[in-house]
């Protein structure tokens, strides 16, 4: 986690706090720190509320899912992405989705 992207990323969250781009990539941060990974978990899933069409969302919060044993849940999600995937014809998005779901099963 690098400090000055947190504080930069926030810090363009205060004028913008529904861009979804700075949503995922705060959460990318978070994610890379053991400690801070729950709020990862919070951010992607708020950006999921808000932006339910962002498609990158969907592998990153499985991953987090996934390692919080909440397979279930991780499972429902690759599941969606992969809806949206196929609605925008975006094999690629596809492939990696259905690679971590064929690892969870």
């Amino acid at each position: 986690m690098n400090p000055e992207r947190v504080a930069a990323l926030e810090e363009m969250l205060k004028e913008n706090p529904q861009d979804a781009f700075c949503m995922y990539a705060l959460a990318l941060e978070f994610a890379g720190s053991p400690s801070h990974r729950e709020k990862a978990l919070d951010l992607l899933l708020g950006l999921r509320s808000l932006h339910p069409d962002y498609l990158p969302l969907y592998y990153q919060l499985a991953v987090l899912l996934k390692n919080a044993d909440r397979v279930g849940e991780a499972r429902e999600v690759l599941e969606r992405g992969l809806g949206l995937a196929a609605e925008r014809g975006d094999r690629h998005t596809a492939a990696e989705l259905n690679f971590l779901l064929d690892e969870i099963d």
